[in-house]
């Protein structure tokens, strides 16, 4: 049996059969926070069923800045895991930081992000328009992501939420990433796929988010320095045999640059 690594150019890899999805999501806020999603195509959330639907999983976190520059951390409850709606419940409100109440002054609505990883901070910024942007920084994009059959890494499309104010418990989710799909045929047992850019393009490591208060769509800065910053693998395990008739989808999660 053959096993490749396949290192590809991403100028070479639209000739191979892959697919750039476009993606936007949804979630909506009781209290506690409770999140729903539909299909695929309009929505993609942390992992991917074999319908095209998208549903949560178990484990999954969210960072939620409650008015705070900070944090809260909420986990999403068992009776969720594989549900296209799930509640959320708060882990960590970080009151050593933010204080005995969380929700402080400093940021006039909620601001969520998924997934939930440490050491995250927010910065507002007026625009002149009367509009806010939020700064997400301390989020790493991960230069390796686990494959997963016919779907995406759990974790691997993060995704950003502001409210119109504190009391507006509605969180209208949208992706901050796309991803390339590639469909691949034959008798060999892939274990890795990296992708490079042809100029250096960043597309892993340190990373800013900017999400806004319009509702418009977010961006992601790289901001990684390192020579990892400039691929992505995805790890394939001890391999995964193709097939020489159907072509076995391989889905990698990719920041939106220009290459």
């Amino acid at each position: 049996m053959k096993y490749r690594s396949l290192i590809l150019a991403l100028s070479v890899i639209f000739m191979v059969g892959c697919q750039f999805l476009e993606t936007s999501n949804q979630i909506i806020d009781e209290v506690p926070f409770t999140a729903s999603s539909e299909s695929f195509q309009p929505q993609t959330k942390t992992s991917m069923t074999q319908n095209r639907q998208v549903v949560w999983s178990q484990g999954d976190r969210l960072a939620i800045f409650q008015g705070a520059t900070i944090a809260d951390e909420y986990l999403v409850t068992d009776a969720s895991a594989g549900k296209t709606n799930a509640t959320f419940n708060i882990v960590n409100d970080n009151s050593d930081i933010n204080g005995s109440f969380s929700a402080g002054t400093e940021v006039s609505c909620n601001v969520a992000f998924y997934p939930y990883a440490e050491n995250l901070s927010l910065v507002a910024s007026a625009l002149e328009d009367e509009e806010t942007t939020f700064g997400i920084s301390g989020y790493l994009l991960p230069s390796t992501q686990d494959y997963v059959a016919e779907s995406f890494a759990n974790g691997a499309f993060p995704m950003v939420a502001v409210t119109q104010n504190m009391s507006d418990h509605t969180l209208r989710f949208k992706n901050i990433l796309g991803a390339i799909k590639l469909q691949l045929k034959g008798d060999q047992t892939v274990t890795s796929i990296k992708i490079t850019g042809k100029n250096n393009e960043k597309l892993s490591g340190a990373a800013t988010i900017t999400a806004y208060s319009n509702n418009l769509t977010p961006a992601i800065t790289m901001t990684g320095a390192d020579a990892a910053a400039k691929s992505v693998t995805l790890d394939c395990g001890a391999g995964v045999t193709l097939d020489e008739d159907a072509a076995t989808e391989f889905i990698i999660a990719l920041p939106p640059v220009v290459f």
